[in-house]
């Protein structure tokens, strides 16, 4: 859901987003941004190990290693690689600024970018998960889910747009 609200908002069309540049820039700044990292702390979190320390994770790690089919288990870590690749690169970002108050990250002695991956990166993350999420559904004769349909469902965005529009045309000079 929060990347289907992502997508229609600063992924579909260039003019959308300038729209809401123009509307609110402040606001949807940080909206996207807060997003983003939304999105990351989650995904970051469901390909956790499956387990750290004396804690268990409820992440596709765990599922893949207690699955009792051997073929479903290959199917899940297969599926899962784009993804982890992806999370590898923001779990310490995860740890250290997101899910924490580091110190050293507060104090400005930690590097605040994003690691060197892009929206396109995290798109295909999301859709390795929802491969595996199919694997595991096929497996068991299940049907399959076409997850990229999952944007429609961020109802409300394109009325917000619509507002914005018709406000832009009735005050240009702003």
């Amino acid at each position: 859901m929060r990347w289907g609200i992502y997508s229609k908002l600063y992924r579909a069309d260039p003019r959308k987003r300038a729209l809401l540049s123009w509307g609110a820039p402040g606001l949807f700044g940080m909206l996207d941004q807060a997003i983003l990292d939304s999105i990351v702390l989650n995904l970051v979190k469901l390909l956790d190990p499956a387990g750290s320390r004396r804690q268990g994770n409820a992440s596709f790690d765990r599922l893949a290693k207690t699955v009792r089919s051997s073929r479903l288990s290959t199917r899940i870590t297969a599926a899962l690689q784009p993804a982890l690749s992806f999370a590898d690169a923001f779990r310490v970002r995860r740890n250290k600024q997101l899910a924490h108050a580091d110190l050293r990250v507060a104090q400005g002695r930690f590097p605040k970018e994003w690691p060197n991956k892009t929206i396109n990166d995290l798109e295909v993350a999301l859709g390795s998960l929802g491969a595996t999420l199919n694997a595991v559904s096929e497996h068991y004769g299940l049907d399959v889910v076409d997850f990229k349909g999952f944007g429609d469902m961020a109802s409300g965005v394109d009325e917000l747009v619509s507002r914005l529009s018709e406000l832009r045309r009735l005050r240009p000079q702003r």
